[in-house]
């Protein structure tokens, strides 16, 4: 079975879906993801993302049943924001709008779209932002 430490734009190419395993020293690929598990805890899964100003990017929401963070792919950096821990949102903030070219606080709230859905549920696609 595949499994990675890192979760990379490739990884996605390759699965949709991932998971911790039981220790979370690392990624292992979820094959069964019609509807997605709920038994396998935080979910990695496949995105799209758009921007207020419209930019558009590939990277992956995590959590279960509520997103949790977002993890965003520009080039080959990944940048990963967290609801729980908003403090750490400044710099990797600057950070995204600086490779992006756009303004400081024109980033949130980042609207995300998936083709994945827990039982009985629409597709996972909402707003992610810091208030």
């Amino acid at each position: 079975m595949t499994q990675c430490d890192k979760l990379t734009t490739g990884r996605f190419l390759e699965h949709a879906v991932w998971c911790w395993n039981e220790d979370e020293t690392y990624h292992l690929p979820v094959t069964d993801h019609e509807p997605l598990p709920e038994d396998l805890g935080t979910l990695f899964v496949r995105a799209k993302f758009k921007l207020p100003g419209g930019c558009q990017l590939d990277g992956y929401i995590f959590g279960l049943h509520s997103i949790l963070g977002l993890g965003i792919f520009i080039g080959d950096r990944e940048v990963v924001f967290n609801a729980n821990l908003p403090d750490f949102a400044v710099d990797d903030e600057r950070l995204v709008c600086g490779l992006l070219d756009i303004e400081t606080g024109n980033l949130f709230p980042i609207r995300y779209e998936t083709k994945f859905h827990y039982k009985d549920e629409m597709n996972l696609c909402g707003e992610f932002g810091f208030s």
